[in-house]
């Protein structure tokens, strides 16, 4: 069995990059069942709806000086598409509104899916991983949580991002007594996994 999860995983990295018509080809070829198929089809049909999508949504965000941040398909039946688009001053609702709109009339009558789905257009929300230098330019003063790659070793950082110094944030955490200086970090962008908004109460 432990042979076999190792020749799973080789196949999966090599099977992605081909195309659907190949991948059903191979759906008598044992050891691999319907399950491992299914998921193979579905894998490489988000990622041709996110090539699909991309180029769709920076176009709409240009006139807005807006950027992606990230796309999001969930749902089975009935798919949800969640994007996120942002400023470096923040985003509002009619931002939002008129970005959607764009997306709506470029893509036309693209089917992205067999089924009805629904489109979301809106800012990060709390608690998103931020994963681009520019999208933090808007959560400067924010409480937020830095992490790093699990192989690199390194804890989580939760503290204030001060400011972004080019590729480094200068991260500032909360006192836990009145009286004890505050701890800085410098930390690479580079370095680091993602940064998340916290809810402070």
């Amino acid at each position: 069995m432990k042979n076999l999860n190792v020749r799973f995983s080789a196949r999966f990295i090599e099977i992605r990059h081909f195309s659907s018509y190949i991948c059903m080809s191979l759906e008598k070829w044992p050891p691999f069942g319907d399950h491992f198929f299914y998921f193979i089809r579905f894998q490489m049909h988000e990622k041709n709806v996110l090539e699909i999508l991309t180029p769709v949504v920076e176009k709409a965000c240009e006139p807005h000086g807006a950027f992606l941040v990230s796309i999001l398909v969930s749902g089975d039946t009935h798919k949800t598409v969640e994007i996120s688009v942002q400023t470096d001053a923040g985003i509002n609702s009619q931002q939002s509104v008129e970005i959607t709109r764009s997306i709506n009339e470029q893509l036309g009558e693209t089917e992205l899916f067999e089924s009805k789905w629904d489109l979301q257009v809106g800012s990060p929300g709390l608690g998103e991983p931020l994963t681009s230098l520019r999208a933090l330019n808007s959560q400067v003063n924010r409480l937020v949580e830095v992490n790093f790659p699990p192989e690199s070793g390194q804890p989580s950082v939760i503290g204030y991002l001060k400011s972004l110094d080019g590729q480094i944030l200068i991260i500032e955490e909360k006192a836990v007594k009145k009286k004890e200086e505050p701890k800085t970090h410098q930390i690479n962008f580079s370095d680091l996994l993602n940064v998340i908004v916290q809810i402070e109460w």
